[in-house]
């Protein structure tokens, strides 16, 4: 069970999982793989809370509900038995399960939002992007590639939104292969794993 701390979350996550857009996606996820479903439910809810914590716009709040939401579609096309797996997996299970977020990106190509596939298949890098680099020459730099440095942030910043929150449900979760760990343990593996700014740990491990 996730916990909300921002009031509106509920209600704005709830009209998101009404679209149809969304739900055909929802739907393959949870015939497929229910434990997985579970997972994206709880993560897209998580992600919206936490843009509520970082004053995203209304705009940002709905590509984090998406993404939250499917972030796993690609699991889709990786064996449910593989999923669900209580051992050590095989070389080669490990390898189709890691290619879910680039097999999720070629899923989502008809998605009417771009910037929910781009957070999708990069949800697992937990860096964030180094600042670019000052030029000697110190050139004018263009509206254009203004804009552009902007949106790579914007999507640095809900990148790591969606990943603190697939971690902290990964770990806080009961799943199949898994019991759920105490919060104590959840935050000292996420100081220790996750590579974004922590301050998402912060904001997270309150929930």
């Amino acid at each position: 069970m996730i916990k909300v701390i921002q009031p509106k979350s509920n209600e704005f996550f709830k009209a998101l999982i009404q679209q149809d857009r969304v739900q055909r996606y929802l739907n393959t996820i949870r015939k497929h793989h229910g434990d997985t479903y579970g997972h994206s439910f709880r993560v897209g809810l998580l992600s919206v809370d936490l843009g509520y914590d970082n004053e995203c716009s209304d705009e940002d709040l709905t590509i984090l509900g998406y993404a939250g939401l499917l972030h796993d579609t690609g699991k889709t096309d990786v064996p449910a038995e593989v999923l669900s797996k209580p051992m050590k997996l095989s070389t080669k299970e490990k390898k189709i399960i890691r290619s879910h977020p680039r097999l999720g990106f070629l899923q989502l190509e008809d998605f009417e939002y771009d910037t929910v596939r781009r957070v999708v298949v990069a949800h697992h890098e937990y860096q964030q992007n180094p600042s670019p680099r000052m030029s000697n020459n110190r050139r004018t730099i263009t509206r254009e590639e203004d804009d552009r440095r902007e949106n790579n942030e914007r999507i640095t910043t809900l990148t790591q939104i969606v990943a603190i929150s697939d971690i902290y449900d990964a770990l806080i979760s009961k799943r199949a292969y898994k019991d759920s760990l105490p919060k104590p343990e959840v935050e000292i593996i996420l100081r220790q794993e996750f590579t974004g700014n922590h301050k998402y740990i912060d904001q997270v491990i309150l929930r």
